[in-house]
C-alpha cells in the first residue's frame, strides 16, 4: 500500500518535467507545477517517514492505512482534474489560434514580416531605396506608398495584438482555475463510533 504513495511521488516528478517541457512559462504551466509541488508536499508527509519497502504491520493497518487512502484517491483526483483543465485549455487556445496564424499568412503573402518570437510585431519588409535617377514625381509616389504601408502594417500589428490578448486571457483564466483546485487533503472524519478515550 506504501508504495502506491512512493509510485504517485514518481509520477508527479514525471508530470512536473512533462508539462515543464510543454507549457513552459505559460500561466497554465506554472500553476499546474505549483499543484504539483503541493501535491508532492503532501505526499512527503508520509513517503519521508514510511520507506517504499517498510513492512507492512498491524499497528499501520489498523492506524495509518486509511490515511493513505484517504491521501491516495485524493492526490488521483487532483491529478484528473489537472489533466481536464489543461485539456481544456489546450483545445480552446487551439481552435482561438488558427485565425490568428490564417491572418498572420495574410499579412506575410502581402509583403510583411512578422516577427518570431510573440508573432505580433508587423513591419514592412519592402525596400524602400530609392534609385537617384528616379524623379522627382516617382520620389513622392515611393514617400506616398511607404506610409501608406507603414500605417497598414501598424493596424495588422494592432489586430494581432488584440487576438494574442485574447488568448492569453484564456491561459490566464485556466491558470487561475487550476490554483483552485485542493492542494492538501481533507482531514480525515470523526467516526461516530470512535472510543473517545482509553479505557
Amino acid at each position: 500500500m506504501i508504495k502506491v504513495l512512493h509510485g504517485l511521488r514518481d509520477k508527479l516528478v514525471s508530470l512536473h518535467g512533462e508539462i515543464e517541457r510543454e507549457l513552459g512559462q505559460k500561466p497554465t504551466g506554472l500553476a499546474a507545477r505549483g499543484l504539483l509541488d503541493a501535491l508532492d508536499a503532501q505526499l512527503r508527509t508520509i513517503t519521508d517517514v514510511v520507506p517504499a519497502d517498510a513492512l507492512l504491520t498491524t499497528s499501520m493497518l489498523m492506524n495509518d492505512s486509511e490515511d493513505w487512502i484517504r491521501v491516495s484517491v485524493f492526490v488521483e483526483t487532483a491529478l484528473r482534474d489537472l489533466s481536464r483543465l489543461i485539456q481544456e485549455c489546450g483545445n480552446i487556445v487551439h481552435e482561438r489560434k488558427q485565425p490568428f496564424l490564417r491572418l498572420i499568412r495574410r499579412i506575410e503573402s502581402e509583403g510583411y514580416e512578422v516577427d518570431g518570437t510573440r508573432f505580433t510585431q508587423v513591419s514592412d519588409g519592402h525596400d524602400w531605396s530609392v534609385d537617384e535617377l528616379d524623379s522627382p514625381a516617382v520620389r513622392v509616389q515611393l514617400d506616398a506608398e511607404q506610409i501608406a504601408r507603414a500605417e497598414q502594417a501598424a493596424q495588422y500589428q494592432q489586430r494581432l495584438e488584440r487576438m494574442d490578448a485574447a488568448i492569453q486571457e484564456i491561459e490566464v483564466e485556466y491558470a487561475e482555475r487550476i490554483r483552485k483546485l485542493p492542494k492538501t487533503a481533507p482531514p480525515r472524519p470523526v467516526s461516530g463510533n470512535q472510543i473517545g478515550g482509553p479505557e
